[in-house]
């Protein structure tokens, strides 16, 4: 399993399980911190999960579970 792949399933994960409320935003800083990544490794995981429906990207703003 990827990098990527490991953010994506302990986010949606998280997600799945109402530890993160829609609408919470998911603060970049924070979660590669949290997880010994880089920024794009972490933007490519949340891409994913945007895809898959579960998290909102906002140019400029960040994203939103």
């Amino acid at each position: 399993m990827s990098t990527v792949e490991t953010i994506v399933a302990a986010l949606r994960q998280e997600i799945l399980e109402g530890e993160r409320a829609g609408g919470d935003r998911l603060v970049e800083q924070e979660l590669t911190a949290r997880y010994g990544v880089a920024r794009h490794t972490l933007r490519a995981a949340l891409r994913e999960l945007a895809a898959e429906g579960l998290v909102r990207i906002e140019p400029n703003r960040g994203a939103r579970v």
